[in-house]
């Protein structure tokens, strides 16, 4: 009657370490991201958005930390998608490929290019041999129409351009 028991003891306590054990080598099979996202200087950029997507899985969106740190754990190896982003940069857009453990990624955002525009009125027509990617051509009939509207009901021309032309 003794031994019976003994090996229930033995089987009670014997569950949780299988369970543990299950667990350690489940979390062996998994993979950990530790991304770095800085400028070309190698300085971490805080608070840069990151969006990693795992093959066939769900997006997870974070930020850095104020060193331009993340870590992503309990991920499952394969390629993931990455988006990081950051005012000022341009977004950089990969894909990797996790192995089981630690990955460490360095991601480099370039400074964005300034972009220029140049705006004129339709005054004059633009030829089409004149025009460029960066140019607006900004129509004036609006203001034309509100202006002779003004003059006919006896108002203001001055008050379309904020009532500084009195």
């Amino acid at each position: 009657m003794t031994r019976i028991p003994a090996l229930l003891v033995a089987f009670i306590l014997a569950i949780p370490g299988a369970s543990l054990a299950s667990a350690q080598v489940n979390a062996s099979q998994q993979a950990q991201l530790r991304m770095t996202v800085v400028d070309i200087t190698g300085a971490g950029l805080p608070a840069a958005a990151v969006r990693v997507t795992p093959a066939g899985g769900t997006p997870t969106e974070l930020a850095t930390d104020d060193h331009g740190l993340l870590t992503l754990s309990a991920l499952t190896p394969g390629p993931v998608s990455v988006h990081a982003e950051f005012p000022g940069f341009t977004p950089f857009d990969g894909t990797l490929t996790l192995r089981r453990g630690n990955n460490n990624q360095v991601i480099t955002l370039a400074i964005a290019g300034v972009q220029e525009e140049v705006v004129v009125t339709d005054t004059v027509p633009v030829p089409d041999e004149k025009r460029f990617d960066n140019l607006r051509v900004l129509s004036i009939a609006p203001l034309l129409a509100e202006a002779i509207d003004a003059v006919f009901e006896d108002g203001s021309v001055s008050e379309l351009f904020g009532g500084d032309n009195m």
